[in-house]
């Protein structure tokens, strides 16, 4: 297959229907920068990178907590 934008939207759009948690709706709905979604995701994988749900789980938390210390920061 040769590489194109559409084929590598079919490539993302088929991992992201793989996922267990779907952590990519928390980021945008809390307005986390993709950029920081990419650097928890290749941290996890780097930590777990046998367990898809383990490394999915600890993005999620991640994302969630940097979310939360947003809305902290904000408050103040």
């Amino acid at each position: 297959m040769m590489y194109n934008e559409e084929n590598e939207e079919k490539e993302v759009n088929k991992f992201m229907s793989n996922r267990i948690f779907n952590y990519n709706d928390l980021a945008d709905t809390a307005k986390v920068p993709q950029e920081i979604v990419v650097k928890l995701e290749e941290e996890a994988r780097k930590e777990y990178p046998w367990d898809d749900m383990l490394m999915e789980l600890h993005v999620l938390r991640a994302v969630s907590a940097y979310a939360d210390d947003m809305k902290k920061a904000v408050a103040n």
